[in-house]
């Protein structure tokens, strides 16, 4: 009689896995085409990072033709007086952009307390009026 009980839950059980075996399988199925679904992403990601790049790198390089072209264009019709004094004023405010960018680190790299103070350093850079 013993036999007669375990033998339909034997039989429920050995379905149940064999169910359960199926599911894994679909699954796993499912899983690997994901992934190879993913590494196909990400391939075609990688090649349009590096065109987008090479794009950018083409850009930049036409804008600076671009900007060297109009400098020269303009440096045609200045005086040597003006041409001077526009060079004189790329100085400055090359000098400027340093100081406000010694500033901005000095900002950021004060310790919390001092972030928190309403108390700024000492600045090096000084708007004309």
């Amino acid at each position: 009689m013993s036999e007669a009980h375990t033998s339909p839950k034997n039989d429920e059980l050995v379905k149940k896995n064999e169910a359960l075996e199926a599911e894994i399988i679909k699954k796993t199925q499912i899983i690997n085409n994901l992934y190879a679904r993913f590494e196909v992403l990400t391939r075609q990601e990688t090649q349009l990072s590096k065109k987008i790049s090479q794009a950018t790198k083409e850009y930049e390089q036409a804008s600076a033709d671009l900007a060297a072209k109009k400098l020269e264009l303009q440096n045609k019709n200045l005086d040597p007086q003006q041409y001077v004094q526009l060079q004189q004023q790329i100085v400055q405010l090359n000098a400027d952009k340093q100081a406000l960018l010694q500033d901005y680190q000095e900002l950021r790299d004060r310790p919390l307390g001092q972030r928190i103070s309403n108390k700024l350093p000492a600045r090096h850079y000084v708007p004309k009026d």
